[in-house]
């Protein structure tokens, strides 16, 4: 009877060890496949960051890209009636690449724009700088309504960026 119960008793403890050790292989497999998922969103995220830092410039590029933002505008046979833009940056970030170690200064700079337009002109302009192939954003759209007119007076700021190797 104690062989019988001593023999139990390790089969019992050997079903219990196999059922934590095939409990832990299972976990190992979820994080091994948690890990795999997280790889595959770092690497599209990665891809996507790489394609923004292609759409920015260097600095040394800033008068050829305000030339471009101003034959946009022009090219959309809108009146430009102020142009001012910054010498000097409002933002800049330092981004480390891990895939080449260098580091890079961001750089924003603004341009006040004050131009006079339909609305659906102003439309097709904004989705024309949205496309263009260099990094750039408008905000503060301030549209001083004329009455009797369907153009309008509209002031607005783009942010243009470029890149400065560190």
């Amino acid at each position: 009877v104690t062989l019988f119960s001593k023999l139990k008793n390790q089969n019992k403890k050997l079903t219990n060890s196999v059922k934590s050790e095939k409990s832990k292989a299972t976990r190992a497999d979820k994080i091994f496949n948690d890990l795999a998922t997280v790889k595959r969103e770092w690497s599209d995220y990665n891809i996507d960051f790489e394609s923004q830092i292609s759409r920015i410039p260097d600095i040394s590029d800033q008068s050829r890209i305000f030339n471009v933002i101003f034959d946009i505008i022009k090219k959309s046979e809108i009146k430009v009636i102020g142009w001012s833009p910054s010498k000097f940056p409002v933002e800049e970030k330092t981004i480390f690449i891990p895939d080449t170690n260098e580091e890079i200064m961001i750089s924003k700079y603004p341009i006040d724009i004050e131009v006079i337009c339909t609305f659906p002109d102003f439309g097709v302009l904004l989705e024309k700088l949205r496309s263009s192939e260099h990094r750039i954003s408008v905000s503060n759209v301030n549209i001083i309504e004329k009455g009797g007119t369907e153009r309008q007076t509209i002031n607005f700021i783009v942010y243009t960026y470029y890149q400065t190797a560190l």
